[in-house]
């Protein structure tokens, strides 16, 4: 397994800071966000990179992608992991309420 290293406050400077993510909330599509529902998003993200992508990132790397017969090839591992992947951003979403952009 390769490690995987996070640092938060850096990602908080860039999104914050750099890139002024809390003035998206000054849309009327992004008014019911705020820091706390971003934090929540970084945190998810965060545990997708950590339990999900790092462990397969060294298999990505030797054993790689083939394109055959019109076809890409994949590893079993990478095949197994994007479903899971997408349910844990069903529960991210899920955590910010009904839907993008409305907190219930």
């Amino acid at each position: 397994m390769t490690d995987f290293i996070v640092d938060k406050r850096d990602l908080r400077f860039v999104l914050y800071e750099q890139l002024d993510l809390e003035g998206l909330t000054k849309l009327p599509k992004y008014k019911d966000f705020g820091r706390e529902d971003f934090e929540i998003i970084l945190d998810e993200g965060i545990k997708i990179g950590s339990d999900l992508l790092a462990p397969i990132n060294k298999l990505g790397d030797e054993v790689g992608c083939t394109f055959e017969d019109g076809e890409v090839k994949v590893p079993e591992e990478f095949v197994s992991a994007f479903p899971r992947e997408h349910d844990l951003q069903a529960v991210v979403m899920g955590q910010l309420g009904d839907g993008v952009g409305r907190k219930t």
